[in-house]
C-alpha cells in the first residue's frame, strides 16, 4: 500500500471507524473482534466432543447415530455471540456474517484440517420464510467459509420443501419429528459422491443438521462434516452446576467428572464465570 493509500485508509478510519462485529467499539482497521471480547466471548475450547462439538464438560452423550460425521463451532449461543448472531438473523446485520464466519473457518481448519471437503452446502430456509426475511443466514455464513476454503458453495443443492413450524417453537423431544422428511437435494450432481461440509448458525438437539446430512447422503454424498457458528449449552447441565456452585462453592463443584479446577482456565482467558454461565438463555430463539 503506498503513501497516499495508507493516508487515505487513516482519514476513512477517522470517519467511519471500524467496530468490533460483538460490542460494536471502535477497533483498528487490522482488527475485528476488540480485546475485551475475545476474552468475553463463549468460545468452545478443547477437549471437544468429537461428535457433537461442545466442550466435554458440556456433553451428554449422544443416543443417537447422526448421519453426519461430526460437528464444530467457534462458539456457544451466549453472550456477545449469540447477540451477534441474532442480530444477523432478525435484524438484517448482514455485515456480521464476515467476522463469524472467518471464526468458523477458523475452527473447520483447526478441527478438519485446510481442506476438510469438496462442497460446502448450506440448511436452508423454506420459500416463504426466505420471501419473509429476505435472506438466509445460513447461506450467507457458508459463502464466507466457502470463500475462505477456496471451496464451490452449492447453496441450491439442499432444499426445504415442507414449511413446518420452526424448531424453536417445539419441544425438544418434537425437534426430531419436527423436520423429519422436511428437506430434499434438488441438486445431486453437486453432491454426488463428494464429502460436503454442511454449514448452519445453531446447534441445539441436532436435528435439522442430522436431517440434511441424511438427505445429502440419500442423495449419493459420500460424507458430511458440518460447522455452525455456535452450539447451546444443555440447560439442564448448567442448572446443575450452578445449584452445586451455591451449595458447596466453587471448591466442592464436581459433575461429570469435571472439577471446578479443570473449568479454570475458561474463567482465567476472560469467560463467564461458572454463576454467570447459561444467563439469557430462556426466551431467545434456537434452532
Amino acid at each position: 500500500m503506498g503513501l497516499f493509500d495508507r493516508i487515505r485508509s487513516s482519514i476513512l478510519h477517522l470517519i467511519y471507524p471500524k467496530r468490533c462485529a460483538f460490542c460494536s467499539a471502535v477497533v483498528s482497521p487490522k482488527e475485528s473482534i476488540c480485546p475485551d471480547c475475545v476474552k468475553k466471548l463463549p468460545w468452545v475450547e478443547a477437549p471437544i466432543c468429537k461428535t457433537c462439538g461442545r466442550g466435554l464438560p458440556y456433553c451428554r452423550g449422544h443416543q443417537r447415530r447422526f448421519a453426519f460425521a461430526r460437528c464444530v463451532a467457534p462458539f456457544y449461543y451466549d453472550g456477545r455471540a449469540k447477540s451477534a448472531l441474532l442480530r444477523l438473523k432478525f435484524y438484517g446485520r448482514n455485515e456480521a456474517a464476515v467476522v463469524l464466519g472467518a471464526q468458523m473457518y477458523d475452527t473447520v481448519v483447526r478441527e478438519y484440517g485446510s481442506n476438510p471437503a469438496d462442497v460446502v452446502c448450506c440448511v436452508p430456509l423454506s420459500e416463504s420464510s426466505l420471501l419473509k426475511r429476505g435472506y438466509n443466514q445460513s447461506q450467507l455464513l457458508g459463502e464466507q467459509v466457502a470463500g475462505l476454503l477456496g471451496k464451490p458453495l452449492a447453496a441450491n443443492a439442499l432444499t426445504k420443501a415442507i414449511d413446518c413450524p420452526p424448531q424453536h417453537s417445539v419441544g425438544m423431544r418434537d425437534r426430531w419429528s419436527n423436520v423429519l422428511g422436511v428437506f430434499g437435494v434438488e441438486n445431486r450432481e453437486a453432491v454426488l459422491g463428494k464429502t460436503v461440509l454442511l454449514v448452519d448458525d445453531v446447534m441445539t438437539t441436532g436435528a435439522t443438521l442430522n436431517e440434511c446430512a441424511r438427505a445429502l447422503k440419500e442423495a449419493g454424498a459420500r460424507e458430511v462434516f458440518c460447522v455452525v457458528c455456535t452450539v447451546t449449552r444443555p440447560r439442564t447441565l448448567v442448572k446443575a452446576i450452578k445449584m452445586s456452585y451455591n451449595a458447596k462453592g466453587s471448591a466442592g463443584l464436581v459433575t461429570k467428572g469435571i472439577c471446578s479446577s479443570q473449568m479454570e482456565p475458561a474463567n482465567a482467558a476472560g469467560g463467564k464465570t461458572i454463576m454467570e454461565i447459561g444467563e439469557g438463555n430462556s426466551s431467545e430463539p434456537l434452532q
